[in-house]
């Protein structure tokens, strides 16, 4: 029988796609790969997503990793932090499972900053 139901943040809450995320950021395809390489998908995200690191030590990391300014890094995580939608479809299930008798977690890798 069931009773709980975990539900993930990113691509299940949330839509999450990188991808997207940083075209719709900027335009400028050098930053998009380095975004992407050295931002979204180096170590520190990671680190940051453990919740090991805070914002706060992870952007002039990137900054000096990348050589984009610390302001532009903060103005990339506030549109991260934009960008995460919910998900629509989700969110009807999650309405329609709260008047059942089921218990309703979430379990996410994803920043606090971020929710």
């Amino acid at each position: 029988m069931i009773r709980n139901v975990i539900f993930d943040f990113g691509a299940v809450l949330f839509e999450w796609n990188p991808l997207q995320i940083v075209n719709s950021f900027t335009t400028s395809q050098p930053e998009r790969e380095i975004l992407l390489r050295d931002v979204l998908q180096h170590s520190d995200w990671l680190s940051l997503d453990r919740g090991t690191m805070l914002i706060a030590e992870v952007i002039p990391k990137f900054s000096a990793r990348t050589q984009i300014s610390p302001q532009r890094i903060e103005e990339f995580i506030v549109h991260i932090q934009l960008s995460l939608t919910k998900i629509q479809q989700t969110e009807i299930l999650f309405h329609q499972l709260t008047e059942q008798p089921y218990s309703l977690y979430y379990l996410t890798n994803m920043c606090s900053a971020f929710f």
